[in-house]
């Protein structure tokens, strides 16, 4: 009867250090997929890809640049509450006379 419990007690060790093994490895692969992620983020954006450039310098919508640096500076202090990014996004709307599309 020992014996029996012994085999399942290793059975049970090499099952928990095999899935932790296996999470480690999903864990590794999700960060090794971030750069990836963010660098299609800001190809949305409109940001371009250019050697020895700023990624700021390289945006070509004034309008963009103008709301991305109104949102910087609104983020500089606490995370803002819904009604205040809803004012921001009035005022960005109202000040540079653009749609909301």
């Amino acid at each position: 009867m020992p014996f029996i419990i012994g085999i399942l007690g290793i059975i049970a060790a090499a099952y928990f250090w095999t899935m932790r093994a296996r999470n480690a490895a999903e864990m590794a692969k999700t960060v090794a997929e971030v750069p990836g992620d963010i660098m299609a983020a800001a190809r949305r954006f409109g940001f371009k890809r250019r050697m020895n450039v700023h990624p700021v310098e390289s945006v070509d919508d004034p309008n963009l640049a103008i709301a991305g640096i109104a949102n910087s500076f609104f983020e500089l202090g606490a995370l803002p509450t819904e009604e205040q990014r809803r004012m921001l996004y009035l005022q960005v709307q109202s000040v540079l006379r653009v749609s909301s599309d």
